[in-house]
């Protein structure tokens, strides 16, 4: 028994597998501890060692109880005592930013997508409009999303957000180029020179917000043995 399934398969369930990568050996002193039709190793444990592995999403909606896979590895393998709820957390967050900033001004890249909202939107309830959005749009996304995102933070959420139409640029830019890694690298370093360009606008802005996650820094780790990150 792995207290890593704890109270996970309580009947037949599903999960959101990832079989674009997939881990075709076991460790050594690993042991399997479920298995798919089509993944051998779908969860996978090394006890001595507290390592635990799994080949689906756990944090997704798709996944059925995904949030015991968690709740079993904080509570019983890392043995966490909990002592934080999302109302605190958020007020201790936001309480950190006032601290930090004071009157200073924040300028925020704000991409619509869940990492730079959540910041935006908790550095917004902090210092207000102290904080600078800017919305570079890529031509990127799904028809007519990214000005729908806008204004939701501009009317709903009062953000002082400001937006640059560069579809064009980055389109230009990209034809013609099918290779995912030069897409990601020209995407990127585009999006830097606009925000830049269009931060120096702004005056005596002390501070740069930047949303991202954990999970994006282990991603783009070098694979080289840099200690610097890629962050996506």
């Amino acid at each position: 028994f792995s207290p890593l399934i704890k109270n996970f398969f309580k009947t037949k369930t599903s999960v959101w597998m990832s079989h674009e990568d997939a881990v075709i050996k076991l460790p050594k002193n690993f042991k399997t501890i479920a298995y798919t039709k089509d993944s051998k190793l779908t969860i996978v444990e090394n006890t001595k060692k507290k390592i635990y592995g799994v080949q689906f999403h756990p944090e997704v909606t798709h996944t059925l109880n995904g949030k015991q896979i968690f709740k079993n590895f904080l509570f019983l393998i890392c043995k966490i005592k909990k002592n934080w709820n999302v109302i605190s957390q958020k007020s201790r967050l936001i309480r950190e930013i006032k601290n930090t900033v004071k009157n200073e001004k924040v300028i925020c890249a704000l991409s619509g997508g869940v990492d730079s909202s959540v910041v935006a939107l908790l550095i917004n309830k902090a210092i207000k409009k102290n904080l600078i959005c800017i919305m570079v749009d890529t031509g990127l996304m799904r028809k007519n999303e990214f000005k729908h995102t806008y204004k939701i933070f501009k009317k709903k959420y009062k953000l002082n957000v400001k937006l640059i139409n560069a579809s064009n640029i980055f389109l230009k830019n990209l034809k013609g180029i099918s290779n995912p890694e030069t897409k990601r690298k020209i995407i990127g370093k585009l999006f830097i020179k606009i925000f830049e360009k269009e931060s120096r606008k702004y005056k005596k802005i002390k501070f740069l917000a930047q949303g991202t996650l954990y999970p994006d820094i282990i991603e783009s780790k070098s694979s080289t043995g840099s200690k610097t990150s890629k962050i996506k």
